[in-house]
This record gives structure tokens, C-alpha cells and sequence, in this order.
């Protein structure tokens, strides 16, 4: 989806492309691994049939349920695995895409911080009301939070311009999240080459 382009498949030629729209790259790893996880889904329910048993897993074809269940639910799993660590060693990462995406709403994505930052001072509650009308504010007139943020008083009065643009940037919210992926990464068997495409 060209409007977002975030990230995208690893590309092999003409895999994904299509007959009328040459420029297209399909994700056909995702779209496999989306309906595979379907069919499995699928593979549960009819599972649940096997369940019920008579005495000594007799008659009643329960078992033999899953002659067709088991097999097959393997497959389907093992398949959309395969699929899926082909699509994380190659996995495309644009960056800069991400940060334009999310700049599109002038900082109001960053709006709890300024919200955590204020309720110090203010209360939890008029921390709140504060900044949902300064978002509602930006929405309406179209600004830029921190430009809404600064012209109020009761926020320039505790916090600086430069603070605020500092809150206002998702770059400086992103709590623990940073350690979180890193926790993942240290834990991870083998090593995944994960390709950062800068934009030209």
C-alpha cells in the first residue's frame, strides 16, 4: 500500500506481481500465512468432535477424526512457519515512511504524555480535560498540538516551548518498549536479517 509503505515482503522477482499492475508486490507470504491460519482454525473446531468418547475409545468415529485433524493441523502450522521465517529474514523496513504516518497528526498520538507530564501539578482528571480540548482544539482548527499546548496557560505556565515540542514527539513516548525489544531479541535463536531500506 503505496499510502503507507512501512514495511514490505522481502522481494523475489515477479513473485507477488500482478498481470494488469506491474508495479505491484503482492504479499503473497502474509496472504498464505493468513489463510493457513484459517484452515487451522477450522482444524480446532472439528477437534472438538473427538472429544467425546464411549467406553474405552470404542465406536462412534471420534477417533478417527483424528486420522484428519492431527495430520493435517501439522502441515498447516509447520507451512505458515516456514512461510513466516522467510518473511522476517527479508522483512523490509522503511522508517522514515513510519515517521511520516505518524507526524500526520501533529503530535496528538503523543497527547497522554503531555497529559502525565501536567497531571503533576494539576490532578489526574484536569490534566485530562486540559488536553482533550487543546487535541480537540488542533483537530478543528488544524494545528499542531504543540503549537495548541504552548498558547495555554495552564501548561506554558509549568512547562517550556521546548519541553512541550519535546512531549509532543512520539519519538520521546515510547515507555519500555525499547528494553521489551531488546528482551526479544537477546532470547531469539539464530540471527534474522532484519533490512532497513532508507527512503531516496
Amino acid at each position: 500500500m503505496p499510502e503507507i509503505g512501512e514495511a514490505a515482503e522481502p522481494f523475489v522477482p515477479h513473485r507477488g506481481a500482478s498481470s494488469t499492475m506491474p508495479h505491484n508486490n503482492n504479499p503473497v507470504l502474509t496472504e498464505a500465512i493468513l489463510a493457513l491460519n484459517k484452515m487451522l482454525r477450522q482444524k480446532a473446531s472439528l477437534a472438538f468432535e473427538a472429544l467425546p468418547s464411549d467406553f474405552e475409545r470404542a465406536g462412534m468415529g471420534a477417533w478417527h477424526i483424528e486420522w484428519d485433524v492431527v495430520p493435517e493441523s501439522f502441515t498447516y502450522c509447520s507451512a505458515a512457519l516456514k512461510h513466516a521465517e522467510e518473511l522476517l529474514n527479508g522483512l523490509r523496513v522503511y522508517p522514515e515512511a513510519m515517521r511520516r504516518n505518524v507526524d500526520l497528526s501533529g503530535g496528538l498520538v503523543a497527547a497522554e504524555h503531555v497529559v502525565i507530564a501536567i497531571a503533576e501539578t494539576v490532578g489526574r482528571a484536569a490534566a485530562h480535560d486540559i488536553v482533550y480540548d487543546c487535541c480537540r482544539k488542533a483537530v478543528e482548527q488544524k494545528q499542531k498540538l504543540a503549537d495548541v499546548l504552548k498558547a495555554r496557560v495552564e501548561i506554558s505556565s509549568q512547562i517550556s516551548s521546548e519541553r512541550i515540542e519535546w512531549y509532543c514527539d512520539p519519538a520521546n513516548y515510547l515507555g519500555l518498549t525499547l528494553k521489551m525489544v531488546d528482551r526479544v531479541l537477546d532470547g531469539r535463536s539464530g540471527t534474522s536479517q532484519v533490512e532497513t531500506v532508507q527512503d531516496s
